[in-house]
């Protein structure tokens, strides 16, 4: 259902150039236990991956699973089909990803991917994302 509302949204709110993209969980145990009873489907927490307009607050694409998949591998899934709406985008260190910053990349997004925090480098590079950009 959200699919059919995105493009109508994008052409309202006119985004910009930028995106970000971050996960959030909505708790549907209580307020689906009718559905939950008639349909015999006990899904009780949602994972949803939202890619979104800094600027307009508009959401670009949205990814809804009851499959907890990591966030490297959804944010591909959200971030790659929509590179021709974007020129550049942001996560926080869950999507960590050195094919999915090739990737992004390759289809010409800039991508301001925070590194884990593994090495003295990755704490350069994480300084050269946050006086940069």
């Amino acid at each position: 259902m959200w699919r059919g509302f995105l493009p109508e949204l994008v052409t309202i709110c006119d985004p910009g150039s930028q995106g970000a993209i971050d996960a959030t969980f909505f708790d549907r145990e209580t307020a689906s236990r009718h559905y939950q009873n008639r349909s015999d489907r006990h899904i009780r927490t949602l994972k949803t991956t939202a890619l979104v307009d800094p600027d307009s607050c508009a959401i670009l694409d949205i990814h809804c699973s009851a499959h907890w998949s990591h966030d490297t591998q959804t944010g591909r899934r959200v971030a790659l089909p929509n590179t021709e709406k974007i020129e550049s985008l942001a996560s926080d260190k869950g999507y960590d990803d050195q094919s999915l910053r090739d990737a992004l990349r390759s289809a010409g997004v800039w991508p301001l991917l925070r590194h884990r925090l593994f090495a003295a480098y990755d704490h350069a590079h994480n300084a050269r994302l946050d006086s940069e950009l």
